[in-house]
């Protein structure tokens, strides 16, 4: 399997960095556009929905969005499909697949699957409050590879009868971290965060 070289790591992970430091102004502004543009749902039980999750992420969480300067171009895609079990349950899974290039190095790809329950515990109006359970996978190519059991509070707006927008805030859970490369030691943790990188907004559509 090819490595990361020591030349290319570094700015690998400084990419990452600097995506991290812009990701809450970038998830503002995808909240005003989808707030601008779109009405939404009132799902009753047997209804499917498509969407985009993770709007505004960076390459690394393998979120929606496109970032270019004058030495990067990367882009990530989240699709989000779900099921309601009743008026108050759904099932659902996130598929994503993202790239980004460091500066003078190689193209590198990353995939996610993100199977979850939601379970809406109040409902007030166009207003939504929910809990959701997910398991998450994030696969860095010769990277990488993340596996984490995660349960996270959320929100969602609905406008009309067709279009919601929805976001999620904090995540507590267990979250482990293998390196392909040699002599890495593998990372694992439980506990709660608060940062901006446990913030997602997500835009759906229900038939």
């Amino acid at each position: 399997m090819r490595r990361f070289n020591k030349m290319r790591k570094p700015k690998s992970i400084d990419r990452v960095g600097s995506f991290n430091k812009q990701k809450n102004m970038k998830k503002l502004i995808a909240l005003a556009v989808i707030a601008l543009s779109v009405m939404s749902v009132s799902a009753q039980k047997g209804s499917i929905y498509l969407g985009l999750s993770n709007i505004g992420d960076g390459p690394s969480e393998v979120g929606t969005g496109f970032w270019s300067d004058d030495k990067n171009t990367d882009f990530g895609i989240a699709p989000e499909i779900g099921y309601f079990l009743s008026d108050d349950m759904a099932v659902g899974a996130v598929l994503g697949f993202g790239s980004y290039t460091p500066d003078g190095g190689d193209a590198t790809t990353s995939f996610r699957i993100s199977p979850y329950l939601r379970y809406f515990i109040l409902k007030e109006g166009n207003f939504s409050l929910y809990g959701q359970g997910q398991i998450d996978y994030i696969g860095v190519s010769d990277y990488s590879n993340t596996f984490g059991i995660n349960i996270m509070p959320g929100i969602a707006y609905n406008l009309s009868s067709k279009f919601s927008i929805n976001a999620t805030f904090g995540k507590l859970g267990f979250n482990s971290t293998s390196y392909d490369e040699d002599g890495r030691d593998s990372t694992s943790a439980f506990g709660l965060r608060l940062d901006a990188s446990s913030l997602n907004f997500g835009l759906s559509y229900t038939f």
